[in-house]
C-alpha cells in the first residue's frame, strides 16, 4: 500500500475548499444578476460553445462534448438550437463526409461580439470598487488559473 506524502492531501484539502469557496461566488461577484447571455432563449451553456468555437475555429460534435464534459447526445439539442436561431453552421469534411464540423456564421461572430461587449459592461461597473493593483492581480489570477487549467486533461 502506498501512502501519500502528508502535503498531497493538505494540499487536495485546501483545494478542495478553496473551489468549494469560490466556484459559486465567481459569477455572482463577477456579474451580479445579469444573466450571462441576454437571451431568454439560450442558456449559459449555448454561450460556451459560441466562444469555444471562436477561439478553437470549427470543431466537431464530439470535440466541442468533451470539452464541455458532456455526452453527444446532451450536446445534439444545444447545437440545434445554435443551428435554427443561425449562429452556427454544419460543414462537412472534404475527404470523408461521415465528418461533420461546427461553424460560428457571421450572425454568431456578431451575437458574440455583442454579449462580450455587455459582459464587459457589467464587469467594469462590478470592478469599479477596486483599485487598479486589485483588479490587476485578479485580471492576473485569472490568467494563471486558466493556464494551470489548461495543463490538465480535458
Amino acid at each position: 500500500m502506498t501512502h501519500k506524502p502528508p502535503y498531497v492531501k493538505h494540499d487536495a484539502d485546501a483545494l478542495v475548499n478553496q473551489l468549494l469557496t469560490v466556484m459559486p461566488y465567481l459569477p455572482k461577484k463577477l456579474f451580479g444578476d445579469t444573466p450571462l447571455v441576454e437571451a431568454a432563449d439560450l442558456h449559459p451553456t449555448h454561450f460556451h460553445i459560441l466562444h469555444m468555437l471562436e477561439y478553437d475555429g470549427a470543431l466537431k460534435m464530439r470535440d466541442i462534448a468533451g470539452k464541455l464534459s458532456i455526452k453527444k447526445s446532451n450536446l445534439t439539442p444545444l447545437v440545434r438550437k445554435l443551428l435554427d436561431k443561425g449562429l452556427v453552421k454544419r460543414l462537412q469534411d472534404e475527404a470523408d463526409k461521415r465528418i461533420v464540423y461546427i461553424q460560428l456564421t457571421d450572425s454568431g461572430k456578431h451575437f458574440l461580439s455583442d454579449q462580450k461587449m455587455h459582459l464587459e459592461s457589467v464587469l467594469a461597473h462590478r470592478l469599479s470598487p477596486l483599485g487598479n493593483d486589485d483588479r490587476k492581480a485578479l485580471s492576473e489570477a485569472m490568467d494563471r488559473l486558466c493556464r494551470i487549467l489548461d495543463k490538465l486533461p480535458d
